[in-house]
């Protein structure tokens, strides 16, 4: 929070759903919103429909989503705003990948928001978008750290983890495991035991062809990364993203 409010002024507004937190986010969260800072939701929900009562609460022209509040982040934020203003404007634009997206409100209410995912919330929107022909996506790396989630290393976790995002990959249509990845027995247990619990569930599929990361809605944006980032980092990262 601090590394995202130490860069933003009155224009912003941080519009915040809390999934009835327990761990102690509640009582921080109260915190900044009594001191007038965000504007707190409280709603049990899953990620898609998180985001969702984030943007109907929201009142500005444009929307940013996806800073996720375990990450920490590059004071660029205005860098970004400004890339998408000159070279992405009117489109949904994804920051890297389908991490963190840029795009005007009325065309996020338009296309119907995020959907009840608790995984691939933001790609099966950026698809909705591609039909339409407004989807674009950058590399900007505004994140500094990332929330490695250690957690998801006990065995349990690790099972929990795979099973949702199995059971969310097949409802939007997304393709469950790499071309080349070696699938061991547990993972096909749970990859099974997640096809059965998606005919419980609402569907999300199309036909539409759709990669988040296809070059023909490409956009670079290298000539915005400020000076203070490291820029044979970001050069990696930004051949890493793009290679084939």
């Amino acid at each position: 929070m601090e590394s995202l409010l130490a860069q933003l002024d009155r224009e912003f507004e941080v519009v915040i759903c809390d999934n009835m937190s327990t761990d102690g986010s509640q009582k921080i969260l109260k915190e900044y919103n009594e001191k007038g800072l965000i504007h707190l939701v409280r709603k049990k929900s899953s990620r898609g429909i998180g985001r969702q009562v984030a943007l109907k609460n929201s009142r500005g022209k444009y929307i940013i989503s996806g800073l996720d509040m375990d990450d920490t982040f590059r004071p660029i934020i205005k860098e970004l705003i400004r890339f998408y203003h000159d070279k992405a404007e009117g489109n949904v634009l994804s920051g890297a990948g389908e991490a963190t997206l840029i795009a005007p409100r009325n065309t996020l209410l338009r296309l119907g928001g995020w959907n009840n995912l608790q995984f691939r919330e933001n790609w099966e929107l950026c698809r909705r978008a591609a039909m339409q022909d407004l989807y674009r996506w950058t590399i900007f790396p505004i994140v500094h750290t990332r929330n490695e989630h250690h957690e998801r290393r006990l065995r349990l976790n690790r099972l929990i983890y795979r099973y949702i995002r199995y059971r969310e990959n097949i409802r939007v249509g997304h393709k469950v495991f790499d071309e080349y990845e070696k699938v061991g027995i547990s993972q096909k247990i749970v990859y099974y035991t997640a096809k059965l619990s998606s005919f419980f569930t609402e569907r999300y599929t199309t036909s539409f062809r759709f990669s988040s990361i296809d070059k023909k809605y490409f956009i670079d944006s290298r000539e915005y990364w400020p000076k203070i980032l490291d820029h044979s980092q970001g050069e990696y990262l930004y051949r890493m993203l793009l290679k084939g």
